[in-house]
């Protein structure tokens, strides 16, 4: 095992920032961390193979970056961004999703972007091209997933309450229409 700090130790220094309720252990940058969530948004990273004890909240952006380099060695990053915000592709609106968050954009032909979760350096999501219109064609079409309506969540309600209560008058008036239809067909 790379780590170095038996748990009951890193436990130990945990409990002086937070209750932790589950601990993951991860590699990141080739070294062993601990990772103790006290719930979804507070967390705490320990290096696992240093006899130098802290703890931290977020790995540092620059290095998360670095790491990304290593995802597509062939392709320059564009560009590399830590959001404190949600963006048009990264955003919470039908599950919980944590913030800040590092984008990282590559100079490639399909335009690759990567999220990366700073609280233990995992890569969140992957888009290109393709799956960033795929988001307007189906999630913005199909879910009303804009961004004015996510903003506003009681509007998102009241937009998609009227549309299935159109689509409800839109389809009882053709039952109706249908069943007069019918009637007079077959009763003559």
């Amino acid at each position: 095992s790379r780590f170095k700090i038996p748990l009951r130790k890193a436990l130990q220094i945990a409990y002086r920032h937070l209750l932790p309720k589950e601990i993951e252990l991860i590699q990141f940058a080739g070294r062993p961390y601990y990772v103790f969530y006290a719930t979804y948004d507070e967390s705490a990273i320990l290096p696992g193979g240093q006899s130098e004890l802290g703890a931290f909240t977020q790995f540092d952006v620059q290095a998360l970056v670095a790491q990304a380099a290593a995802l597509m060695p062939k392709h320059a990053i564009k560009e590399a961004l830590s959001l404190s915000k949600y963006d048009l592709y990264y955003y919470g609106h039908h599950q919980r999703r944590r913030l800040p968050v590092v984008r990282v954009a590559f100079d490639n032909e399909a335009r690759t972007w990567y999220y990366i979760d700073p609280h233990n350096g995992t890569i969140i999501q992957k888009l290109n091209s393709a799956n960033r219109a795929y988001r307007w064609l189906f999630n913005a079409l199909h879910r009303w997933d804009f961004p004015l309506l996510i903003e506003h969540h009681p509007a998102w309600d009241f937009v998609l309450i009227a549309l299935c209560l159109g689509g409800l008058t839109v389809s009882a008036t053709g039952t109706v229409v249908a069943c007069r239809r019918f009637r007079r067909d077959w009763m003559g």
